[in-house]
């Protein structure tokens, strides 16, 4: 059918009327939409049947090959933008479903641009940052369409690397939500690690045996998986922390250099024991 209407069977567009949006914003109609573009109208016809009728992931597909995309990315990509602009809400089903059935056979350049108009903008962070570290398309491709999806699939890779060093000296949840930070207090249940456990929390702390130039890179790595897994509250004081040299400043001073500010101070009586607290908000 999209090979048929084209651009004119989407919303607003003149033949919308009888394509019909539950088909207009859908896989085969975009295969046949694309299709157009190369075959004559007949075959076109009979192309865009087959896709229609189910055989959208197999020989249709196949025989179509997605082989001149590799020389005409713009119109793939616009027809994306234009297939997603028209039903927003459909996007991101749309960018797995692109990604499970043709991404594999088209260039990288494709892959991200696709990805930029049908994913959220946390998921293309978590792409620009895999392909920062010189991770394959192929590769991010498979994490888009996994089971777990593409955040839960990054953030437990990540998880399992930062647990896997030999000094940590207590791991990462994904299951808790929160990431306590504080002030280090000798024998003092206000400790930032004794807030932590207090709260059911994350909280960082390694091994002595850990390297001094090793502590901080980790740290950053602790900072980076709380604030992308939940919230980051503060258990001391931030307005005090800034102007005394100490690892908690510099993890506030890393968050603010990420987008992160303190919020209002709050209570918070666990177990008996009241605590101050401060939200740490991305804004």
């Amino acid at each position: 059918m999209g090979g048929i209407f084209g651009e004119t069977g989407i919303k607003g567009g003149t033949m919308n009327w009888l394509a019909g949006d539950e088909a207009a914003s859908s896989f085969p109609y975009f295969c046949g939409w694309m299709a157009s573009g190369y075959f004559v109208v007949g075959d076109i016809r009979d192309l865009g049947e087959t896709i229609y009728q189910g055989d959208g992931t197999g020989t249709a597909l196949n025989a179509v090959a997605f082989a001149p995309y590799v020389g005409d990315a713009e119109k793939t990509i616009n027809t994306v933008r234009k297939i997603v602009s028209k039903y927003p809400d459909q996007a991101g089903e749309l960018g797995i479903r692109y990604s499970r059935e043709f991404l594999h056979l088209v260039p990288d350049p494709i892959k991200r641009a696709v990805w930029e108009q049908t994913l959220s903008a946390r998921e293309n962070a978590i792409i620009a940052k895999l392909f920062s570290e010189g991770r394959s398309g192929e590769e991010i491709r498979l994490m888009v369409i996994s089971e777990k999806g593409l955040v839960k699939e990054y953030l437990e890779r990540r998880i399992i690397a930062y647990n896997n060093v030999g000094d940590i000296a207590n791991k990462f949840y994904a299951s808790k939500k929160v990431a306590v930070l504080g002030k280090w207090i000798e024998n003092s249940q206000l400790s930032y690690e004794n807030v932590g456990r207090a709260k059911g929390a994350n909280y960082y702390f390694t091994k002595a045996t850990l390297p001094v130039d090793q502590r901080w890179p980790l740290n950053k790595d602790f900072l980076d998986l709380a604030g992308e897994n939940g919230k980051i509250i503060l258990c001391s004081d931030p307005a005090d922390a800034i102007s005394t040299p100490s690892t908690f400043r510099d993890e506030i001073q890393y968050l603010m250099s990420k987008g992160y500010q303190a919020g209002p101070e709050y209570s918070e009586t666990i177990n008996g024991v009241t605590y101050l607290f401060w939200d740490m908000v991305k804004v």
